[in-house]
């Protein structure tokens, strides 16, 4: 059996997300890193160009709202998210761009959720997971309090199926989740609308 691996960076501050398959078929690493870093040996979903050609994040770096959508993954964001990146619509070098996470990961930028999110605003989706397969993803928040951020399968239609909803808190310190799921499917990962 052969290890795959998805990734997805993004800042709640959300910077990567990846996901790890173990499959009896030969499958790469994928990634969405939303500072358009791009991983050897896998597949990247996401570069510096993309995000320069987002129509939806303005000049100036901010989101008008709405979704991104890189394959697989969908990112609905809403207005005033920033993107922080080595692009041209970078919103600046405010601290948010590089955080140090304690597996060695160095976030070199990220999508900043410029609001508190939900189960319906600010959240990532992931099409074609497997069963079996593990997301990564690497998460904080900028401010301080009691934030939780769920890992949940979802139908079609990005309801929660009640099969797998995993809850972890979210705090001000730079930490990678992983999750294996237990289901084929779609999942999202989003954070309460507390203080995050």
């Amino acid at each position: 059996m052969k290890n795959v691996i998805h990734k997805v960076v993004m800042g709640a501050l959300l910077a990567i997300a990846a996901i790890s398959t173990v499959s009896a078929q030969s499958r790469k690493v994928e990634v969405w890193d939303f500072g358009g870093v791009q991983s050897k040996d896998a597949t990247n979903h996401i570069s510096v160009k993309d995000i320069d050609n987002a129509d939806i994040i303005g000049a100036d770096g901010k989101f008008t709202g709405g979704e991104l959508v890189f394959g697989d993954l969908t990112l609905k964001t809403d207005k005033n998210d920033r993107a922080y990146y080595n692009g041209k619509k970078n919103y600046g070098d405010q601290g948010y761009s590089a955080f140090d996470f304690k597996d060695g990961y160095l976030s070199d930028g990220m999508y900043y959720a410029n609001g508190k999110g939900g189960e319906n605003k600010r959240y990532m989706l992931i099409k074609n997971v497997r069963a079996g397969d593990t997301i990564s993803f690497y998460a904080r928040i900028s401010n301080s309090g009691d934030e939780k951020i769920h890992f949940a399968s979802v139908n079609e239609n990005g309801e929660k199926t009640g099969v797998q909803d995993e809850v972890a808190p979210l705090a001000a310190v730079s930490k990678k989740y992983s999750y294996v799921a237990s289901t084929n499917g779609a999942y999202k990962i989003y954070a309460e609308a507390n203080v995050g």
